[in-house]
């Protein structure tokens, strides 16, 4: 393992650290010589955190399993099971709130929004897809399932692109949801509601607002991680 000393304190340090464990001061890495002198700034002024796409999409996989409020509120509502594609479909929906609250809040290296957020999705579906396998306890094909979880983004995203701030708007918009997720051409209102107010919960800064996204081959993630 390649190390580093701590100019400040003398402390040794793996070479992909970012800041001192001892002193908690910025040091030199391979990371900041990698974005421009604008990002490094931030990073430090700003206390930001660095992720890569696929370990910001690890954290929100583990949000996912380990909050399954939605899905269980919803059967609660319907006094039913949801079946497995209903099922994948709202893994999908919960992964897009989070996709989205991501895109708009997070810091990103400068000139590299639309490959990080492409990386970001793709990350994000082939995380749902593994943890839906796991769930239903089946092994449908992954390449399937990514293809219809990017179809049913894109459907999201539409409703989203016209969401107006008018009450019937967003009643729209929440019965539209729930016709995606639950595959019904007439979804009760109170199943399009509870999505759309999942939405507006996962839709929050609060989460993200000190993480710092590069593309995956910027820094050694696994290093600082401890993999």
């Amino acid at each position: 393992m390649r190390t580093k000393k701590c100019p400040y304190c003398g402390q040794s340090l793996d070479n992909a650290a970012l800041k001192c464990t001892r002193c908690n001061k910025w040091v030199d890495n391979e990371l900041f010589d990698r974005l421009c002198e604008d990002d490094v700034k931030l990073i430090k002024n700003n206390d930001l955190t660095p992720f890569t796409p696929t370990l910001i999409a690890a954290m929100v996989i583990n949000l996912l399993k380990e909050d399954d409020f939605l899905r269980e509120d919803i059967q609660k509502r319907e006094g039913r099971t949801l079946n497995e594609r209903q099922q994948f479909n709202l893994l999908v929906f919960s992964s897009f709130c989070y996709f989205e609250s991501i895109s708009s809040f997070v810091r990103m290296k400068k000139g590299c929004r639309p490959t990080i957020t492409e990386m970001l999705k793709v990350a994000l579906l082939q995380g749902v897809v593994e943890l839906f396998n796991a769930t239903v306890g089946h092994a449908f094909p992954v390449d399937v399932l990514k293809e219809q979880g990017k179809a049913l983004y894109a459907k999201f995203q539409a409703i989203l692109d016209e969401l107006g701030t008018s009450a019937s708007s967003q009643l729209k918009a929440s019965n539209a949801f729930g016709a995606i997720v639950f595959g019904e051409d007439s979804p009760l209102s109170i199943r399009g509601l509870s999505l759309y107010t999942y939405f507006m919960e996962a839709f929050t800064p609060d989460m993200f607002t000190g993480i710092f996204l590069v593309e995956e081959d910027d820094f050694d993630w696994q290093a600082i991680v401890g993999t």
